[in-house]
């Protein structure tokens, strides 16, 4: 948990007790990010007042150590890791619309090589989750593009308009399958091996 200041502190979430309190070396007012299972790390990134670079960091969740840091070019936020364990960010324009996203490879301490695949057009992100090598983006508007990050400059396998608006951020589950809420209480699944809308509940409002 952050508090927006510098102060962090983790708690179990079993039990309610709190493991640590303390701010992070090399990191003002850090945000989390996604937690990745295969390493135990946890995401940490701050961004600069003016846009112009974010650091990124990895925590061990346990004790509150940094890992690693290191300063990456622009306005970034943390999405997730692909199957080789890259780290995905997408790229803020005027902090607001993602127009790229960033890919910090595999590598000892956060060392490895840098890529940036531009996006087809300006999101306006409610959220983005990965899988393999392919990162699912949901726009605010219900827009779900499939974007495949191991061609060399990126490109998309299908873009599928659901026409739902103020939609939650997606969530992966079994089956290829992707989930999303509405507001007006629908749940959507999306089948990401086909980009077809599979499936969807009533509306509750």
């Amino acid at each position: 948990l952050t508090d927006g200041t510098g102060g962090v502190r983790a708690v179990d979430g079993r039990g309610g007790e709190e493991l640590w309190r303390h701010g992070l070396t090399g990191f003002g007012a850090p945000r989390t990010g996604p937690y990745d299972a295969a390493s135990g790390l946890l995401t940490v990134f701050e961004g600069a007042p003016d846009g112009a670079r974010t650091r990124v960091g990895a925590v061990r969740p346990a004790t509150g150590e940094v890992v690693w840091r290191r300063d990456l070019e622009g306005d970034l936020d943390p999405l997730g890791r692909t199957g080789d364990g890259s780290l995905v960010l997408g790229s803020l324009h005027q902090g607001t619309q993602t127009d790229a996203l960033v890919l910090l490879g595999p590598g000892a301490g956060g060392t490895g090589s840098v890529r940036r695949l531009a996006l087809p057009h300006r999101f306006d992100l409610r959220g983005a989750v990965v899988r393999g090598s392919v990162v699912y983006l949901l726009d605010a508007d219900g827009h779900v593009t499939a974007f495949d990050t191991a061609a060399g400059e990126g490109r998309v396998l299908w873009d599928l308009e659901t026409a739902a608006g103020n939609v939650s951020a997606p969530v992966l589950g079994p089956g290829d399958r992707l989930y999303f809420s509405v507001q007006d209480g629908r749940l959507l699944a999306v089948d990401t091996a086909r980009g077809a809308l599979v499936g969807q509940t009533r509306p509750r409002l």
